[in-house]
């Protein structure tokens, strides 16, 4: 005797029950997967940090300090060429209220 095509096939309920376990699965590895790699990273850049050597960093100059030494201006040529491109710009890229 063969048992009836409704008592193979799985109830709605079921189906949904084991969907739910399968996505659960699927978000668990991910999360697993996700926080192992940030704890690597870190174990890295600790262990890059601590074994490096100090000196072989390259110092980063002061951006406070000006480009042009006190007491010299910018060619005025410069001055213009900076003065023309800020101007068109402006006339480029004027918004509709202030036509």
């Amino acid at each position: 005797m063969q048992p009836s095509l409704s008592s193979q096939a799985l109830s709605s309920e079921a189906l949904l029950a084991q969907a739910v376990e399968l996505m659960l699965a699927g978000i668990g590895s991910v999360f697993v997967f996700l926080v192992l790699l940030v704890v690597a990273t870190r174990i890295m850049s600790w262990a890059l940090i601590r074994f490096t050597n100090a000196a072989a960093h390259v110092d980063v100059p002061d951006v406070s300090e000006p480009v042009v030494p006190a007491g010299q201006h910018p060619p005025s040529a410069h001055l213009a060429a900076i003065a023309s491109a800020v101007n068109r710009y402006r006339k480029d890229h004027r918004t509709e209220k202030s036509r």
